[in-house]
């Protein structure tokens, strides 16, 4: 039997539930606002913390996110949450999650558009014509890196580039990266889509945060291109580190 004590404490605490699935996230963005970048603008918030949308401007780019946090991995010490950021030129979809295990992704599907590609390749002044597709990436990290899984893939097509004062092109092969570890490292490498065991160049990132890059002599073969002496396929004709955050 139902006390009136114990029904008033039943309704206190399905009242303060109701709040806590409710709670608006126009609130809760308005709250830390001020920890937000200058470099991002968000507006059109619409639902609540644990599953809404909005959007959201970095530079000029303007991108609609949705989210869904599962409340029931909090009573594991543990965010989980599903989530989706796209515009014309980008769409990713996946899982993240964050807890006392570390940090981490999982299932990120989707493809980045070409424009995006070239934005970093704009230091080598590249230019691509098809998008990169995501999947299933997959890798967490809590002093090291693991659970690593999935990659990239390139279509192929037309490459242009910058070489002295004349404008180049090139037409490759569909390409791959599967991404892997190697003693706690992030690893990486790029091959033809064909062929994943005959490397062209490899990305390798460690819990430090020290970036390594290095390009093989076959990527030179890919491209048409010559060495300055005869060498095998793995030999290693570039390579650059970079520190790419502080740990």
């Amino acid at each position: 039997m139902i006390t009136p004590k114990k029904g008033i404490a039943l309704a206190v605490v399905a009242y303060l539930l109701f709040l806590i699935a409710t709670f608006p996230a126009s609130y809760a963005i308005g709250r830390i606002e001020a920890l937000i970048p200058k470099t991002i603008a968000i507006s059109q918030v619409d639902g609540t913390i644990w599953q809404g949308d909005l959007d959201l401007v970095y530079g000029q780019d303007q991108f609609d996110v949705n989210w869904q946090i599962h409340p029931w991995k909090l009573v594991l010490m543990r965010v989980a949450v599903t989530f989706a950021v796209e515009n014309d030129r980008l769409a990713l979809r996946g899982h993240a999650h964050g807890g006392l295990n570390g940090v981490g992704i999982n299932a990120l599907d989707g493809y980045i558009g070409e424009q995006y590609i070239e934005t970093i390749g704009s230091e080598f002044d590249v230019d691509l014509e098809t998008p990169i597709r995501v999947r299933q990436l997959g890798l967490a990290y809590k002093r090291q890196f693991k659970d690593t899984a999935g990659g990239l893939y390139w279509g192929g097509g037309k490459v242009y580039y910058q070489a002295g004062r004349k404008r180049k092109e090139i037409t490759l092969p569909p390409l791959a990266a599967n991404i892997t570890q190697r003693e706690g490292n992030l690893l990486a490498t790029a091959s033809l889509e064909e062929n994943s065991d005959a490397v062209l160049a490899s990305l390798e990132v460690q819990p430090s945060g020290l970036l390594t890059v290095a390009v093989r002599k076959r990527a030179l073969d890919l491209v048409g291109q010559k060495f300055m002496r005869e060498v095998e396929g793995d030999f290693i004709v570039f390579e650059s580190q970079e520190q790419l955050f502080n740990n």
